[in-house]
């Protein structure tokens, strides 16, 4: 219903991300969010108005446009171990695409400020 706050988790953190970063914000998360429990296609670019680096659900649009495979894999490739790398790692991967935030699960390592956390995911912003 309009007005009523979301109560899937992935929805109330890609509202808050939308209410609370720039909007010039570029986003990263692991290539495979879609496919995570609760996630169920809410549509973090519909939902928090925001650019996300490309990931699995994308690969759609590659079928379609094969000249963006390049970009594509590039693209997936830098965000394949996110959950897992090193601070140091994450920003030698994603600084090149102009990322300035991260969607981390809420057990994932970080130095990284993360303004926002909840059951399933964790919003940090990527400082060098």
């Amino acid at each position: 219903w309009p007005g009523l706050a979301p109560k899937n988790p992935w929805s109330r953190a890609f509202l808050w991300i939308r209410a609370n970063t720039p909007h010039d914000a570029i986003f990263a998360s692991n290539p495979r969010l879609v496919n995570l429990p609760l996630e169920g296609q809410q549509g973090f670019r519909v939902f928090s108005e925001r650019s996300q680096l490309a990931d699995d659900k994308d690969a759609g649009d590659v079928t379609v446009f094969p000249s963006l495979a390049p970009r594509w894999a590039r693209e997936r490739n830098a965000t394949a171990h996110i959950n897992t790398e090193s601070d140091a790692q994450r920003l030698a991967s994603l600084t090149p695409f102009g990322v300035t935030w991260i969607l981390l699960p809420p057990s994932a390592k970080t130095h990284f400020p993360c303004p926002y956390q909840n059951s399933v995911t964790k919003v940090c912003r990527l400082v060098q």
